[in-house]
């Protein structure tokens, strides 16, 4: 166990993955253009981040059949910390987007289309894989009544913001993704809390907007009370503010601010050890991400082609690894062996996995995410276009 916890094993299987991501940007080239390119690169560590968490995961889950934190290590925290950087990089942005609507009006329908074309066209990818895993895994035969399957596929189909049922009776039906579609439903939340948010900031948003998200979001609390605390959200849109101010944003874009950043990462992966420091955590992430929020690209790590990819394909990286370790695991190597393999062994395997995992993203993006995501702006005007038909037929 104690060689399987080596920070050596994934750091070289994120260093091979990063080299796999090299070779794929020359295939697929990163849009960079008015973004805050450090971001995107963080984004791309985050994903992966989770992919070795995950990793780590599953090798204790082989033998012991419990689903749980890695041991005490600086594994452990990954999955945390990774996650709560993703949902400050979603409030970092669109409360900039509302602190800027000041000088440029946001279109609210261009918005949430957009939203809905960036997360929904892989998902139903993945939702298919999964239900194909499940297809294998129980025999391709009925363990439940045809309603209850679809009810259940359902749930799963909407993000699984009320629920995540196990299908066709495959108990605990959600480890074959690993768990990781539950952010998603705090990331629609955070979205369909947009309007409200730009209320209190004193901009202008549609009452239909405002009517309609306040609905869906106080129907969602009421069932399911236990809110994710919004601390990241909060810390996220506290950076959007001091990003803002000029003087601020040029100070944390030197090389002291990027030490500075390698100071807070290494705190908020070392500190779980060491008992009272871990409080501090979430401070050092903000610590961390301010200086990259403001455009530092710690000495060229978050910027690099490698990086950038990684960080074009972060989203596949993030909802496709569970899928890809489950397959490899249980239906390619198969459980019986796979829980034989030494640790070196087992992180050999998971730096193959990481590689084709790049590759696969990157094909899901280009063919999937991107064009998705084009073909925004066509659908709000095809979306406005109706809109405007069916209130002129209400005044005549």
């Amino acid at each position: 166990m104690t060689d399987l916890l080596n920070p050596g094993f994934g750091l070289a299987a994120m260093l091979i993955a990063l080299a796999a991501a090299f070779v794929a940007s020359r295939w697929l080239s990163v849009e960079t253009g008015g973004r805050n390119v450090p971001l995107d690169g963080l984004r791309g560590y985050m994903a992966f981040g989770v992919f070795l968490y995950h990793s780590v995961i599953w090798y204790d889950y082989l033998r012991t059949g419990a689903w749980g934190p890695p041991p005490a290590s600086v594994y452990r925290p990954v999955g945390d910390l990774c996650v709560k950087v993703f949902f400050m990089i979603t409030a970092y942005l669109f409360v900039g987007k509302i602190i800027d609507a000041k000088r440029r009006p946001i279109d609210w329908l261009a918005l949430f289309v957009s939203r809905v074309l960036r997360l929904t066209p892989l998902y139903l990818v993945a939702m298919l894989a999964l239900v194909a895993m499940i297809g294998v895994l129980t025999q391709w035969t009925l363990q439940e009544p045809v309603g209850a399957l679809v009810d259940h596929v359902g749930h799963w189909v909407a993000f699984t913001m009320l629920d995540a049922p196990d299908i066709n009776g495959l108990h605990d039906t959600w480890l074959l993704i690993a768990g990781v579609t539950w952010t998603l439903g705090y990331e629609w939340l955070f979205y369909l809390s947009l309007p409200l948010l730009a209320l209190m900031l004193r901009r202008r948003v549609p009452v239909a907007a405002v009517v309609i998200c306040t609905v869906v979001v106080v129907w969602l609390v009421s069932i399911k009370p236990d809110v994710f605390m919004p601390w990241s959200f909060v810390s996220g849109a506290a950076a959007a503010v001091l990003a803002r101010t000029s003087s601020i944003a040029a100070r944390l874009r030197g090389r002291g601010a990027g030490l500075v950043v390698v100071a807070a990462v290494a705190w908020a992966l070392f500190a779980q050890t060491i008992g009272p420091a871990k409080a501090l955590t979430m401070v050092a992430l903000i610590v961390g991400f301010l200086p990259i929020a403001c455009g530092n690209p710690v000495f060229g790590l978050l910027t690099n082609r490698a990086a950038l990819l990684l960080g074009e394909a972060s989203y596949g990286i993030y909802l496709l690894h569970g899928l890809l370790l489950s397959l490899t695991f249980e239906l390619l190597l198969g459980t019986s062996v796979a829980r034989t393999l030494s640790p070196a062994q087992h992180w050999v395997l998971v730096a193959g996995v990481g590689v084709v995992l790049v590759l696969v993203t990157c094909v899901t993006f280009r063919l999937i995410e991107r064009p998705a995501m084009r073909s925004a702006h066509r659908v709000t005007s095809w979306l406005a276009g109706i809109g405007s038909t069916l209130a002129r037929r209400q005044k005549a």
